[in-house]
This record gives C-alpha cells, structure tokens and sequence, in this order.
C-alpha cells in the first residue's frame, strides 16, 4: 500500500561508500556478496508497476543460497529477483515490507535463502514504488552443503515393541548417525546411534502404544565432515498383543487406538457412528443388538463423495495373541444395505502379509431397518500374533455403507487336548439370558466358571461345585443386557471359552 514516508538521502551517506548501480536491467552493475549503498531508485526502467529502479546483477560461482536485506537501511524498499535474460525476465522472488526500515516502520524488504544455481546470473531490482531516496542493502551467499541432509524420513514394519527407521540419503553417504527419543525431546537429551551403516536402522527396546521421535544425519567423512540433522519424525508404537478372548463394539474410543487404518485414499475410509449413516438407501439405522443398554456404537465405511469408484479402505485390528489356543472362531455382526455395495472381505495376517479369508458379495439387508447378520469364521489353522482385517471397496455411487460391531476371537486351550479333559455345552444359545451349563471333565481337580460381557465385566462366577467332573449349572442374565457373552471354564488342565448370544 502508498505510505507517505520520506527521508533525506544525506542521512545515509554521509559514512557509507556510493556505489554505482544500473538504472536499467540492460546496464545492471555486477556485485559480489558485500554491503551496498545505493543513489534511490530516482532515475531509470522499472520493470513491474514502477517508473524509475535500481539494478544489479550477481552471478554466483556455485550453486547455494542468496540473502537479500535493506533492513535497518533507511528507505521503503521493494525488491525484485530474477533469472533468465533482460529480454526475457523470470521473477523467481519479490518482497515488500518484511522488517524495519530504520524508523520502527516495517516497511524495508529482505529475501532469505534463495536457491541458486552456481553460473547463473540473477537480477537484482529495487523500485521506486513508495521511495526514490538512497539506502544500505546486502547480499551474502552461502555455499551448497557439501554432505547434504538426508530427506523423506519415515519408519516401518512398526511393531509394539520396535520398527526400522528409514530414510532417503540425498548424498553418497553411507554412514549415519540417528538420534531418538520420546515425543518433543530436547535434541542432546535422546539416545544417539552414532555411525550406523543400515539404511532403515531397526531399532527395539520401545514401549507399547507410545510417540516416539527420531533424528537422522548423514556423515560424508573427511573435509565434508556430517551434514545437518534432518527430524524430527514421530511415529507411534503398536498396542501390545490382545489375549483370548477377545472383543471388540467400537463404544470406546480409548480401544480403537489400537486399531488402525489402510487406505488407498483419503476420501474413503471406517468412521465410528451412532444411529443411521448420512445417505438414503443405505447403511444400517442403529449399532447390533448392544451388550450393555449403553452399546449403541458401530464402525462402517462412508461411500459418499468425495469417495470414488474403486477407492479402498482396511480396518485393521489390534494384534492378538493365539498362542497355545486351538479351535479359535471369529464372528462379527455386519450390516450391508445399498445397491452399490462390492463385498466385505475378511482377511488375516500372520506376521507374511493379509490374505483373504472370508467374502460376502454384494448387499446382504433391503433396508436400514433390517436386522444385522452374524458370521463365523474359522481360524484354526491359525496359531501365534495375527491381525483381523475388514476389507470394503467403494462401488460405483453412494449407495455403498458397510457396517460391521461386536467382533470376536475365542478358543480352547489347555495343558492337554481340552477335548480329552474338558466337554463344555451351552444351551440353549442363543438365548433369552436363562441357560444351562454343562461340564463334563476327566481327570481334572479344580473348576471355575466364569461368564462375560464384551467389555470383560464378570456378570456371573462361581467355583465351588460338589462334583467337578459332571456340573449342571442354570444361569440365569435375564436382567443383563442382550448380547454377546463368554462362558470360560478354567481348570488345573486348562482353560475352555464358548461365545454365548444373549437375545
């Protein structure tokens, strides 16, 4: 904007050496880093918006950085930069109030860190658009790094207790040094890795389901010596591993921390929601039958746009332990309502990549308010840490929300073969929350039985039975909340869970 400030030339240059300066791109004086005074652009072609500028031109040796400031020198200055040729100028940079001009007014112009290329020559102009009086600039450059910082820091194959650290060298080097730390750490104050060769650097020894930083810096060796630290990069470790039984109804979002995300794009994606989805003709209108009255949360993919056609979306599941588990079930609830509904795949990982292991193709319900369906699906063949992944691709329109609730992992396990000490019925199931167990055991001295909601809750115990090798128990939930429950027997040879519906 026009600012009615003006003030003698003869302040300035009283003490500082006149320089000569071009009043036309075409007679541009040449100039090597160094402190200026120049006359005030009075005189001369200016190139954009002005009538008179002063011109100069610097052709660095190198490729580097160039400063450019009339901070502190005593006019309103604006200041152009370019490349390329007088008849064919290409602004690359332009700066008109940044700092003080030596008043208390903020209206002298600086550029920092311009990019340049070694044997280019830049122009260099200052107009007349709010000053024609004299004033003091400097140039200084600075060289390009010779050990350059390493770029695209990242990590990888996170776990809950380690990850590789990854990063692009931008130079030759082959040695690094990493500094890391938790979250916001003070660089000194972290733990230093000096002159690790690998390239990602696997780092362990982390704690679960906590932020950590990390810094990297390159050392070129010899004269070039260590680049500048590049960082830092935050990354979170993953959640311990889930134990069996394991459930999950997306009603705290404290345990969907330990979920994660896989998508092929950021318009589509899982999102937690209570009531109907936002589109007509599809989705669900409520959360599956709750456990508790308070259970009206579920987990289903939004097809609206910005979602496009063949965008994809995984949710993916803490990591859970099966380890000494046999006859392991999942089973979810899903609701698939919407004509342009792909599939829900399921799929699991085993520590070598997701594979699929279930699809359901196409809708399932004709309207919101139809009931939510329940599936099985049998992992068996699976032992050790695995994920749980739900699989949607977005149709061809919006018409397309998967909902999924009340996933579940359960087993046998035991010292021995549960099947040769320990035979446990549950009828009827489902139920109406009055049932029978059953227990029949071999060779076993101790019995306790235990009943479970979906968030864990005991809700029904007991372990002083008169004849532990044939137990008859009717348990009544009647006043419990419908749902999923599990009904765990543990004795001295081993541990049994069967899932129970509560309707």
């Amino acid at each position: 904007m026009k600012k009615n400030y003006l003030l003698a030339g003869a302040m300035f240059f009283s003490l500082a050496t006149i320089f000569a300066q071009g009043d036309n791109c075409g007679v541009a004086v040449a100039v090597t880093p160094g402190a200026f005074t120049a006359d005030g652009p009075s005189t001369g072609g200016g190139s954009v918006n002005a009538t008179n500028a002063d011109w100069y031109s610097y052709t660095p040796a190198t490729n580097g950085t160039m400063d450019i400031s009339a901070c502190l020198g005593g006019a309103d200055t604006r200041l152009y930069v370019y490349d390329g040729t007088c008849g064919t100028l290409n602004q690359i940079a332009t700066n008109d109030d940044v700092c003080d001009m030596g008043t208390g007014n903020n209206w002298a112009s600086e550029l920092l860190l311009i990019p340049v290329t070694g044997g280019t020559t830049y122009y260099i102009e200052w107009d007349d658009n709010w000053d024609t009086n004299g004033f003091q600039w400097t140039l200084s450059f600075a060289g390009a790094a010779t050990c350059p910082q390493p770029t695209s820091l990242t990590v990888t194959s996170v776990t809950n207790t380690s990850t590789n650290l990854d990063w692009t060298e931008a130079g030759t080097a082959t040695t690094w040094d990493v500094e890391w730390g938790a979250n916001g750490f003070v660089q000194g104050a972290g733990t230093m890795v000096t002159g690790t060769t690998t390239n990602p650097h696997n780092l362990t020894g982390l704690t679960a389901q906590t932020t950590y930083d990390f810094y990297v810096r390159a050392d070129c060796g010899g004269a070039a010596g260590t680049s500048l630290w590049s960082g830092p990069f935050s990354f979170t470790t993953a959640c311990n591993a889930m134990t069996l039984p394991y459930s999950e109804g997306f009603e705290d979002p404290a345990n969907l921390a330990c979920w994660s995300l896989a998508n092929s794009s950021a318009n589509f994606s899982w999102f937690t929601l209570t009531g109907p989805t936002s589109s007509t003709s599809t989705g669900p209108d409520g959360a599956s039958i709750p456990a508790v009255a308070t259970d009206t949360v579920y987990i289903y993919t939004e097809a609206s746009s910005p979602a496009a056609a063949g965008d994809a979306s995984r949710l993916q599941s803490p990591m859970i332990d099966l380890s000494g588990f046999i006859n392991n079930q999942l089973t979810f609830d899903y609701h698939m309502y919407g004509a342009d509904i792909v599939s829900l795949i399921t799929q699991v990982d085993d520590g070598t990549g997701f594979v699929d292991v279930d699809t359901i193709i196409g809708q399932q319900q004709t309207a919101t308010g139809d009931n939510w369906m329940n599936r099985n699906i049998d992992l068996s063949a699976y032992s050790g840490v695995i994920q749980v992944g739900f699989l949607v691709v977005r149709g061809a329109s919006f018409n397309g929300d998967v909902a999924v609730d009340d996933v579940a992992i359960s087993g046998t396990v035991g010292i021995g073969e549960n099947s040769e000490n320990i035979n446990l019925t549950v009828y009827p199931n489902p139920n109406k929350g009055l049932f029978t167990l059953n227990v029949n055991t071999t060779d076993v001295n101790e019995l306790d039985v235990k009943v479970m909601n979906i968030h864990g809750q005991v809700v029904f115990a007991k372990n002083n039975f008169d004849n532990v090798s044939n137990v008859n128990e009717q348990i009544d939930l009647s006043n419990n909340a419908k749902g999923i429950y599990f009904v765990t027997v543990t004795s001295d040879k081993g541990v049994i869970t069967h899932k129970m519906i509560v309707q």
